[in-house]
């Protein structure tokens, strides 16, 4: 089983911020600042309109203690040498966000107002044996920033809340089933593995399902937490393929996607092969609530202010450990 070691900087959003607020921060994304530049197919679902720019702005994304709430979404692609593997397997484009995702569920259908992010790894790399594959990753950044007045749309100054939880799902992957409806073990039957990496900075607590085919935690060190999806390509609204995780103190949060197509004569899909993953604010999409919370140890962030113009902290990502290719029964 090979090992891969993503080692990158993330930007934590961490500086010069208004008050704190005292009761959750519940988010959503129905107002983007840019138009949508470019369309997206999202593989079952439909083509939608999205913005493929780096920077993604959103106004009054919540309200709290009167206090309008705006958000800037950054995002960075990740390199070759953060993922560990050599340039010639690292294949894929940033395809873009989908704002106010998916507006077509009304009477509070879910998804709704979330953020729809879209991501492609270009081949497989025939050449390679069974164990490799083409790579491809995103580091996205969200920040929260004083909305109210004359602050509308200026994001200019970080609002620090006591208390932002995200559900991040459809983290999960695609394989092919056996006539048991199980995922078979061998190397010929998965075909694209989804990994999320948490940056730790500013985080309390996780939740997942506790069901056979969960997301699953696949490594852990002082700055980050992984995970990776059950090879297995499920609906939206499965826990199966989500996370909700919970911070304290932050003015913003930062997280890692990344997938992997798998090298092998059988695989069916074709390239390059899209990987979606949403980004529910509000706590709607999938119900945790029945689910353990996992606490973490070092959530505290750093408070202290950077010089840099937007006023972020850097803080380390690191992926140690992780075998793409986990051998599970499910």
């Amino acid at each position: 089983m090979k090992k891969f070691l993503l080692a990158t900087a993330l930007a934590g959003a961490l500086g010069m911020v208004n008050q704190a607020i005292a009761a959750p921060v519940l988010m959503n994304f129905n107002t983007p600042v840019q138009s949508n530049n470019t369309t997206i197919t999202v593989p079952g679902t439909g083509t939608y309109g999205a913005y493929s720019g780096l920077t993604y702005d959103f106004l009054n994304v919540a309200t709290a203690n009167g206090d309008t709430l705006d958000a800037r979404v950054t995002i960075t692609e990740l390199t070759a040498s953060q993922l560990g593997v050599p340039a010639s397997q690292y294949q894929g484009d940033y395809q873009g966000t989908i704002p106010r995702w998916e507006t077509t569920n009304t009477g509070g259908a879910q998804p709704n107002g979330d953020l729809g992010i879209q991501y492609e790894v270009n081949d497989y790399n025939s050449q390679l044996s069974n164990t490799d594959g083409d790579y491809f990753g995103i580091i996205y950044q969200i920040q929260v920033f004083d909305g109210t007045g004359a602050a509308s749309g200026t994001f200019n100054t970080p609002y620090n809340v006591s208390e932002l939880s995200l559900i991040i799902y459809d983290v999960d992957g695609e394989g092919d089933l056996n006539n048991n409806g199980l995922l078979d073990d061998g190397p010929f039957r998965i075909y694209q593995a989804e990994n999320l990496v948490i940056g730790k900075a500013g985080l309390e607590s996780y939740k997942v399902g506790t069901g056979s085919n969960e997301l699953t935690k696949t490594g852990e060190d002082a700055s980050s937490i992984s995970f990776g999806g059950d090879f297995r390509n499920v609906s939206e609204t499965s826990k199966s393929a989500a996370v909700q995780v919970n911070y304290e103190n932050v003015s913003g949060v930062a997280f890692a996607l990344y997938g992997r197509n798998i090298s092998n004569s059988g695989n069916p899909i074709s390239f390059p092969n899209p990987v979606f993953t949403g980004v529910d604010g509000s706590l709607e999409i999938i119900d945790f609530s029945t689910d353990p919370t996992v606490e973490v140890g070092n959530g505290n962030p750093d408070p202290t202010p950077m010089s840099a113009p937007n006023h972020l902290a850097l803080f380390s990502l690191s992926l140690l450990g992780i075998g793409l290719l986990r051998r599970r029964r499910c």
